[in-house]
């Protein structure tokens, strides 16, 4: 949706009966805008994510309580956590991944 509006301005901006500077002025300012919109909605989304883990992790914490409580042996809790550490472990790298993809610049020309 946001390529639809750039492209619609673009189109005015390249039939308008502006100066050269003027057009690109304003073609520069909206680009700005378009990228300031990214970034900001990229935040919203990080933040959101961080939200979702805190709620997960308040659930970890109430489920390994309760599996602390059981009377199951030690070897099947020690499964139980082991397999919850690699998920874990997965999520964060996972994480990692997306924000260096998100956050890497291209090279400049």
């Amino acid at each position: 949706m946001i390529d639809r509006t750039v492209e619609k301005t673009e189109l005015q901006l390249s039939e308008s009966m502006m100066d050269r500077d003027q057009r690109a002025s304003l073609g520069s300012a909206c680009s700005k805008l378009v990228t300031q919109y990214k970034f900001d909605l990229s935040c919203l989304n990080l933040q959101v994510l961080e939200n979702n883990r805190h709620g997960y992790q308040k659930l970890l914490t109430e489920l390994l309580k309760e599996l602390s409580e059981t009377d199951w042996p030690d070897s099947i809790k020690q499964v139980i956590i082991d397999r919850q550490n690699s998920i874990v472990d997965r999520f964060e790298a996972y994480l990692v991944h997306k924000l260096n993809t998100f956050f890497v610049q291209a090279p400049m020309v």
